[in-house]
């Protein structure tokens, strides 16, 4: 190994690189990390190098498509990692993966564009630069792992390699952002971007420009501000609204870019010092529930790739240890190939920061945490007859965040390592995942999600559809494990009579009796429709006819890819491990279940299920119930008929009650 790839292995904070190497092919826990790696390196000795073409270039602009471009891109880049990495620990006289390696690095050079098309202005008329210019998420991504290779590998890459990484990144990355006009957009955005794209340009910065160098100077000035915005995107209680898969991005490089920086200029120690990034470290903590399935609210799935080490190298900076087994992901794993994470696995892993889900305490919270910037509630208990954990995730928040999904109200279920109901999580990405009209892709559309439809109108897109706490607790009650989540999401519907509606959850788990409940109170206040003459009918028919002429139906919705066992009187998922029944009142509620063939994030097929409840009789009793709870309140209420009549309103209350079981095992 060179020195000059040792000594600048500190850059990264390893003391010794080639001693760091030997100790991971010698742990078991890497071997089917190594021999992954040692397979595609052998691969990419004998076949060619991916090109990207022009018919694969324009699929996006002419068709929407993003597949055939990126599977060639990312391809290219998993490539030049895994011959990297097996280059690390060959001697070198043995040249074949290096040249191979420098063959690649050379093709990255020739690109049109580090850019993916879906990024790049759609018209030459939008542009306000060359397109070799543009700097998004994957040109800063690459502009990074190019600085760090030429680092790792000086002396040993041909010189010619070197100073062409150099030519070019000074040409597509230093040059624009040398102009202090016009700022790229990601510069001040509150998400991921600002932090991937201020990462891989901050790291390009520090180790290919000299330190005498005023634009050196000027474009980490510009890195460190847009990680300012980046953080600002984040409350204090370190939630990412994004979701976990954008934590791991958005965070993770964040985290990759400060620790270089701080090497290099400690005085800015503090980008990692503090307590809201600690809160920020506990967040994949928070989210997981059990057997490596998190709540995949927003654009995240339930099962991400955690970089082991981003999370070790967060718990050194911030003494946090996580629930997780101790994993090292397979490159193949990771639909991007990132370099970042790969080369950081290798150098920063550490085991000790993993521990079982029983050894961690969560936020010193009986059962769970409430996450109040963000409005999520996550509770988790183990049932201690059948030593399983079940949970509750909900989701306030509003429907313009970002990678929004319309999902005000919405809810999982967990239970012995699976998400029962559950949360279609990220869709496909397509150009018409982030067009205007989004909202009608089922894993945007509340109808993708475990909220009701009133009226056939579905939650609204925007700001000002927002949902505010009523109230929020978690605690526990002898053997019993208890939280209350009282939501009002009335501004996310647009229904023109809609003038409150509420959701209620009240999950208990009891340890005496192994198993949890969950009920669900949704209360729906209309304005009386005016052409209904409230003196047609006596009192008593005024209570039933007229109500039910003017009350907007409700259908209750939830998603599962369990399919549902419908009976008499329950619906029933049976997961591997755990059952969830729904108790229904027969005549009062329909049920249909509508199978929905879809296809997940990474395009593989999926099938969904969606159960739908309609109340056709629910009306004259939650107007009785409304009344019964006014006449406790109110000493001098009005008899029921007189409020049923003599008031504006109409209040119906749905009532629906869980039941999570384990499910005895058959050993």
């Amino acid at each position: 190994m060179n020195i000059s790839t040792k000594s600048s292995a500190l850059l990264w904070g390893i003391d010794d690189l080639e001693k760091r190497v030997q100790h991971t092919l010698s742990n078991s826990n890497y071997a089917a990390w190594w021999t992954d790696l040692q397979h595609l390196a052998n691969e990419a000795l004998i076949l060619p190098i991916p090109v990207l073409s022009f018919e694969a270039f324009r699929e996006f602009a002419d068709h929407g498509g993003r597949e055939q471009y990126q599977q060639l891109y990312f391809e290219k880049r998993g490539r030049i990692g895994a011959l990297a990495i097996i280059s690390l620990h060959t001697t070198d006289e043995s040249t074949s993966y290096i040249e191979a390696l420098e063959e690649t690095l050379w093709d990255i050079c020739n690109e049109y564009t580090w850019c993916l098309p879906a990024h790049l202005p759609q018209s030459n008329q939008h542009a306000q630069r060359p397109v070799w210019e543009e700097i998004d998420l994957f040109a800063a991504e690459t502009a990074g792992m190019l600085a760090e290779l030429s680092t790792l590998f000086r002396g040993r890459l041909d010189d010619r390699i070197i100073e062409r990484i150099e030519s070019e990144v000074q040409r597509r990355i230093f040059k624009p952002l040398s102009e202090p006009n016009p700022l790229f957009s990601w510069e001040t955005a509150d998400h991921n971007w600002s932090a991937v794209c201020g990462s891989g340009c901050g790291i390009a910065a520090l180790l290919l420009l000299k330190q005498d160098d005023l634009r050196r100077v000027q474009i980490l000035e510009r890195m460190i501000q847009a990680m300012s915005h980046f953080l600002s995107g984040y409350g204090e209680d370190g939630g990412c609204a994004e979701g976990l898969g954008y934590w791991v991005y958005g965070f993770g490089y964040y985290t990759y870019f400060a620790d270089m920086l701080i090497r290099v200029e400690p005085q800015y120690e503090h980008l990692l010092r503090s307590t809201k990034i600690a809160q920020m470290a506990a967040f994949p903590e928070h989210l997981h529930l059990s057997d490596g399935i998190f709540v995949n609210f927003s654009d995240s799935d339930e099962q991400e790739i955690l970089p082991p080490g981003l999370l070790s190298q967060l718990g050194k900076w911030t003494g946090h240890e996580y629930s997780l087994p101790f994993q090292i992901n397979l490159l193949i794993d990771d639909p991007c190939r990132r370099w970042a994470h790969l080369i950081r696995n290798l150098l920063w892993s550490d085991e000790s920061y993993f521990a079982s889900y029983d050894s961690v305490e969560v936020d010193g919270q009986e059962g769970g945490v409430y996450l109040p910037d963000l409005n999520w509630m996550i509770c988790k208990s183990n049932l201690s007859k059948s030593d399983m954990t079940i949970a509750l995730a909900t989701k306030g928040g509003h429907n313009d965040e970002p990678h929004n999904h319309n999902d005000l109200g919405s809810f999982i279920v967990h239970g012995g390592g699976e998400n029962i109901l559950s949360d279609l999580g990220a869709g496909l990405y397509t150009q018409a995942y982030f067009a205007p009209d989004r909202e009608q892709i089922l894993n945007i559309s509340s109808a993708g999600h475990s909220v009701p439809q009133i009226d056939g109108q579905e939650q609204q897109s925007g700001r000002e559809a927002e949902s505010h706490v009523l109230k929020q607790r978690i605690w526990r009650e002898g053997q019993t494990d208890r939280a209350i989540w009282k939501l009002d999401i009335t501004k996310a519907y647009a229904h023109p009579t809609l003038q409150q509606y509420t959701r209620d959850l009240y999950w208990s788990v009891s340890q005496d009796q192994a198993e949890a409940t969950l009920q669900l109170i949704d209360r729906f206040t209309f304005n009386r429709q005016p052409q209904v003459e409230k003196n047609r009918f006596s009192a008593q028919e005024s209570s039933t006819h007229s109500l039910d002429q003017v009350t907007p139906p409700i259908v209750e919705r939830f998603m599962s890819t369990i399919e549902p066992i419908i009976e008499a009187d329950t619906v029933r998922w049976i997961g591997n491990k755990a059952e969830v029944c729904l108790k229904l009142a027969q005549a009062q509620e329909k049920v249909t279940v509508e199978v929905i063939q879809h296809v997940d994030h990474h395009g593989a097929a999926i099938v969904l299920y969606r159960t739908s409840i309609q109340h056709v009789a629910s009306i004259e009793q939650g107007i009785q119930e409304q009344s019964i709870q006014q006449k406790s309140i109110t000493a001098n209420s009005p008899s029921l008929e007189d409020i049923s009549h003599s008031e504006h309103t109409i209040t119906v209350v749905i009532d629906l009650s869980f039941v999570i079981t384990s499910i005895p095992s058959l050993a």
